[in-house]
């Protein structure tokens, strides 16, 4: 069915975790927490495969490992720190 997906819970305690959005998504309306035509949805989030931090580049150590440089090794095509 467009607009639906199946998702693959994993064992039983993981499958514990959608069975309660279907508890909360039955009980809210039913509490008038909120109206029966709105619910929760679930939502795949992917982050950005090259994200930028504080540091510097994603492959950089943190200042705290010993023994390794602080230096950035991104190269300047990869934009500067905080974008």
């Amino acid at each position: 069915m467009p607009g639906l997906g199946s998702v693959e819970a994993g064992s039983l305690g993981r499958a514990r975790e959608p069975e309660t959005f279907g508890f909360l998504q039955l009980t809210h309306p039913a509490d008038e927490k909120v109206g029966w035509t709105g619910g929760l949805s679930v939502v795949t989030w992917r982050p950005a495969v090259r994200r930028l931090t504080r540091r510097g580049c994603p492959t950089d150590p943190p200042p705290s490992v010993p023994g390794v440089s602080a230096s950035t090794t991104c190269s300047p095509a990869a934009g500067p720190p905080g974008q």
